[in-house]
């Protein structure tokens, strides 16, 4: 826990020194979890929805590149396995192509904080009884692709609203070591809209 707040701590502090004239973007979307390795299965099968709330901060500008610092936080829902609210931090760079189309690609770090869907249950007095679920806290590390398109401009000003799509790769650790599986892996897929607002 003190790690994840560290980092937490570290992020902000980066982000807060960055330069002020560049530019923020805030947005919002709609989330698929799967519990597979990367595939194409993963955008068919059953639909675990979750959502995010995501903030970027334009921290360097190249010739053929952006770099990027990333934050997202959110909630998904797995009816059979658990429900999950997460932090994510990261670097972003993305590359525009033609068409004013974005491509980008970078890692993630962040926590999670997990709940059994069906409760928690002990051993008591020879029955099972519900206790309260405090949840579980874990690490979350993967790598984020991501793919970005202005659809509306917005009069006046160099603003837009813009589609984006993100696939992200996580691993979430530790798990259960003890039953002999140390991590697992996570796959968010998300499609949503972001916006600059200053």
């Amino acid at each position: 826990m003190k790690r994840q707040l560290l980092f937490c701590g570290i992020m902000l502090l980066v982000i807060s020194h960055a330069d002020a004239q560049q530019h923020w973007k805030f947005g919002v979307s709609t989330i698929k979890a799967s519990l597979f390795y990367p595939s194409i299965k993963n955008f068919s099968g059953p639909y675990h929805p979750g959502f995010s709330f995501l903030g970027e901060r334009l921290v360097k500008t190249r010739k053929n590149s952006n770099k990027i610092i990333s934050f997202e936080g959110g909630f998904y829902h797995h009816e059979y396995f658990q429900n999950g609210i997460f932090l994510l931090g990261g670097i972003n760079y993305e590359y525009p192509i033609k068409s004013k189309l974005k491509l980008s690609w970078g890692p993630r770090l962040g926590y999670l904080h997990t709940f059994s869907p069906t409760g928690k249950y002990q051993h008591i007095d020879g029955e099972f009884k519900q206790i309260k679920d405090w949840g579980r806290p874990t690490g979350l590390v993967g790598l984020a692709l991501g793919v970005e398109y202005p659809m509306i401009n917005i009069k006046d000003s160099q603003n837009s609203v813009d589609l984006f799509f993100n696939y992200q790769v996580l691993v979430e650790g530790p798990f259960a070591p003890g039953a002999g599986v140390p991590v697992i892996p996570h796959i968010f897929s998300s499609l949503g809209i972001k916006v600059k607002l200053f």
